[in-house]
């Protein structure tokens, strides 16, 4: 497999302009640090005797919240908020923070932003009157990202939007690079038992 290194188009042959950026002579190949290894062999049990004891819900203290998300949402649960640009995700986002992190004290919510610069999320903040104990960072580097929330072990991450985050430094943001995100996002949250809430825009493409 080959990657154009300017925006994350893959091939299977390296090919000289790349059809997406219009680039050339950029791509190299992209090789695997690790083989897949599987047994035939998988436990398989009753689903009534799934341990569930770990896996209360976390519930935002707001009714309707929380019936949307049948009752709270569960730990390493991925949940996408999704519609057109200008529609007013980043203001619910916001709201939907600010009600985790106020039902109880044991929650500790991270705000991530990849398009709105921190004085554009404080201005939002200040307007609304919430959010003001929840942590927040501003990053489009996935890697950066991941790093952060192992070392602050919030409960839950709010990531505005999805489109924003690229693999790595450098890498334009691609149909490519963004399943490549969503994929590591979900490993990640179903690996740490984090729950993850992010904005994705719907465009006419």
């Amino acid at each position: 497999m080959f990657v154009c290194k300017e925006c994350g188009y893959k091939s299977m042959q390296k090919i000289g302009v790349c059809p997406y950026c219009g680039n050339w002579n950029t791509f190299i190949e992209e090789k695997e640090e690790t083989q897949h290894k599987f047994s035939r062999e998988k436990e398989v049990s009753k689903i009534s005797l799934i341990q569930t004891q770990n896996l209360s819900r976390i519930t935002s203290g707001i009714k309707e919240i929380d019936e949307i998300l049948g009752g709270g949402v569960v730990p390493a649960s991925v949940i996408l908020i999704a519609g057109a640009p200008g529609i007013g995700k980043s203001t619910l986002l916001l709201q939907i923070a600010d009600a985790f992190q106020k039902n109880s004290e044991d929650y500790k919510v991270l705000y991530v932003s990849g398009e709105e610069s921190p004085f554009q999320i404080k201005l939002r903040s200040q307007r609304l009157k919430k959010g003001a104990d929840i942590l927040f960072m501003a990053t489009q580097n996935l890697e950066e990202l991941l790093y952060n929330i192992e070392k602050i072990k919030p409960t839950i991450v709010i990531i505005d939007s999805i489109q924003s985050i690229t693999p790595q430094a450098g890498l334009v943001a691609s149909t490519s690079s963004l399943k490549e995100v969503a994929f590591k996002i979900l490993s990640f949250a179903k690996e740490k038992g984090i729950t993850f809430f992010i904005s994705g825009h719907i465009t006419k493409e």
